[in-house]
């Protein structure tokens, strides 16, 4: 099939990962010039579109799906092309991720020039449910929105979690956010989340025309940090897990310019959840959340930042052990 030009959408994203890989690797010299020739780009569009496909299966082996790369591969090649996909009950979830990912990709990453909100956040979650209803009797937890949760609502029940205290290695229950204080919260980190975007604009914006200008701060830290944020806010009852994995996927993509597919792999899924309990330890310590940054959570951001540094197209592969314990 002959593609004269590439829809709309299909081109902002393939203008901005072809900018975006131009951080790290010197094999794509593609410009934005309009419309993109799909022919002549192909191979550029493939990379990024496995990309976010494996962003996508990853997310779906954690959360225990039981699909394969080959079917999430084709359910995601047909909606990043826009195509209507009508799949079985039990697909749902993962199509609605996929759906989710790409508006999120679209509205917090591409759309640079309009402050992020809480109702962009809100819509994420809520598209992640596009498709279901409330099957409360359904044996298949996988495909059934639970009961009192609402879909791009954020939680208004109380929830209490286990925690590892990592010094003594003993288990503790701690009440996370108090469903009053999270509309707060989430206004405070969309604030700092914006200001962050306006500080890093004009080095992409010149790394975007070639120039190398240095970022005079670590952009996986920074994504990092307001990852760890989001997770330990807590603010939907269900879906978290697939929704702050496409949050750190545009963070990744916001400030660090690649997608960063979690569990795609063998033995990402266990260093992801063991850097995300360590997190938890530091924000809640003391058994209340605590917002400040100190030095335990600067650590455990960094050992973040180190872990989406492997994941950078130059460096796929590439493994690093970070030796950074929380004291």
């Amino acid at each position: 099939m002959r593609h004269e030009k590439l829809p709309e959408y299909l081109e902002c994203l393939l203008s901005s990962f072809a900018r975006n890989c131009g951080w790290h690797t010197s094999s794509l010299n593609i410009h934005e010039q309009g419309f993109l020739n799909y022919a002549e780009n192909r191979l550029a569009w493939g990379r990024f579109e496995e990309q976010a496909t494996r962003v996508i299966y990853g997310s779906s082996v954690i959360d225990k799906m039981g699909v394969n790369i080959e079917y999430t591969r084709g359910l995601c090649r047909r909606i990043f092309r826009g195509a209507d996909v009508n799949v079985p009950l039990a697909r749902r979830l993962q199509r609605g991720n996929a759906h989710a990912l790409a508006w999120a990709i679209d509205c917090l990453v591409l759309n640079g020039e309009w402050p992020l909100t809480n109702l962009m956040i809100r819509r994420i979650h809520c598209i992640l449910y596009f498709g279901l209803g409330q099957w409360s009797g359904s044996r298949a937890s996988n495909i059934r929105i639970p009961e009192g949760v609402v879909p791009g609502e954020f939680r208004t029940q109380v929830v209490r979690t286990r925690i590892v205290d990592l010094r003594s290695g003993e288990q503790r229950t701690v009440q996370l956010v108090s469903p009053r204080a999270v509309p707060e919260y989430m206004m405070l980190w969309i604030e700092l989340m914006n200001k962050d975007r306006v500080r890093i604009k004009p080095y992409k914006a010149a790394r975007a025309v070639g120039d190398p200008m240095p970022i005079p701060f670590d952009p996986y830290e920074c994504a990092a940090k307001h990852y760890h944020r989001f997770v330990n806010i807590h603010p939907f009852s269900d879906g978290g897990g697939r929704i702050s994995r496409i949050i750190l996927n545009c963070l990744v993509l916001m400030f660090a310019d690649h997608l960063m597919p979690i569990g795609d792999r063998e033995g990402e899924e266990e260093h992801y959840l063991h850097l995300a309990t360590k997190a938890s330890f530091c924000f809640y310590r003391t058994g209340r959340f605590k917002w400040d940054e100190d030095e335990d959570k600067e650590l455990v951001h960094r050992e973040m930042a180190l872990f989406m540094l492997a994941k950078a197209p130059r460096l796929e592969g590439a493994r690093f052990t970070a030796k950074i314990h929380v004291r």
